[in-house]
């Protein structure tokens, strides 16, 4: 199995750009050698509208998870260790 992440495209206020969907468009110019037999996505609009362009080519179901949504700011969370807390310090910081 293999399974492949991809960002959504550009975006301002949850709306692709007209970038965003130039990117749409060449991701979906992607080699043929993998098929696909799911998109999973966010229920976020943005990540909605960049799965329907790439399931233009690919033709398979959409699955909205809402599990797959933004956490928002971990401020509040307590890490387990030092790895995590790495993570962390790194995910809040500014120019992550």
């Amino acid at each position: 199995m293999i399974i492949m992440f991809v960002r959504h495209a550009e975006d301002i206020d949850d709306k692709l750009t007209k970038r965003g969907k130039k990117q749409c468009e060449l991701m979906i110019d992607y080699d043929e050698e993998y098929t696909f037999s799911k998109i999973y996505s966010s229920p976020a609009k943005r990540c909605v509208d960049t799965a329907n362009y790439l399931n233009k080519k690919l033709k398979v179901e959409i699955e909205i998870d809402n599990d797959l949504v933004e956490r928002g700011k971990l401020e509040d969370v307590v890490p387990k260790d030092d790895k995590e807390q790495a993570w962390y310090d790194n995910y809040l910081n500014p120019e992550f």
